[in-house]
């Protein structure tokens, strides 16, 4: 500490440093610890090397990222839109819809190729002001007006149809490889350690069954290995 401030500092081993620049999830964008940082001193020319390689985009990166963000927009769209028609809450879907905003914001950011830690939602105002004064900026202005929430909604939904076959791709990739009725729950471990909620992806099935991109059926499903009766799960299927 100096003068009131708190500096951060890590001391990191040199394999270890190689391992996370190396690592999958080396340029994730929600917490990037490459980005926008710079090398003071090195004496070690691979140190600088690696560095610039950890900097860069990585395009894997990108599309998990996108998904993780584009399906907790559409969850919270869901869920802002119950709460709007089926429990007339006015305020409770306006802090939804503020939740699909800001999951918007690093899906418009990500999708632009950036990366941005602090003020997110700022720096997507400015990626995309038109976007943002409808989805954000009026529902703080007017947050007890049904047709400002009505209007959020439909601006996020078209948002999502213009964009969904790029930040949902890893979902669409996985249907279409399977090729066959796939049981959500199959889905959900396919992806259970990209920090995708089994709901989020569930929403994101649903909103692609009800846009007439994916046919919905039901699935047997036994709750344990040695359950003697099956219960009914949601199963997706995309055509080739």
């Amino acid at each position: 500490m100096e003068d009131g401030i708190n500096f951060h500092a890590e001391v990191i081993p040199r394999s270890r440093f190689k391992q996370m620049v190396e690592g999958s999830s080396r340029t994730a964008f929600s917490c990037n610890f490459f980005s926008e940082r710079k090398v003071v001193y090195s004496n070690d020319p691979s140190i600088e090397s690696w560095f610039k390689q950890a900097n860069t985009v990585a395009i894997k990166d990108q599309e998990r990222e996108l998904l993780a963000f584009s399906t907790w927009t559409i969850h919270a769209l869901h869920h802002a839109r119950k709460r709007l028609e089926v429990k007339q809450d006015l305020e409770l879907a306006v802090q939804e819809l503020l939740s699909a905003a800001h999951s918007l914001a690093y899906a418009e950011i990500i999708r632009n190729g950036k990366v941005w830690e602090d003020d997110v939602i700022y720096r997507a105002i400015e990626l995309n002001p038109e976007l943002f004064q409808v989805v954000y900026l009026d529902l703080l202005a007017g947050r007890k007006k049904k047709q400002v929430l009505l209007t959020a909604m439909a601006r996020i939904d078209a948002y999502l149809d213009e964009h969904y076959k790029a930040h949902l791709k890893p979902l669409l990739a996985l249907l279409k490889k399977a090729n066959r009725v796939m049981p959500l729950s199959e889905i959900s471990d396919y992806f259970a350690y990209s920090q995708l909620y089994p709901g989020h992806i569930e929403a994101a099935c649903e909103w692609l069954e009800r846009k007439g991109r994916l046919q919905k059926f039901s699935s047997p499903f036994k709750l344990t290995k040695r359950s003697l009766k099956e219960v009914e799960e949601p199963a997706y299927f995309l055509e080739s």
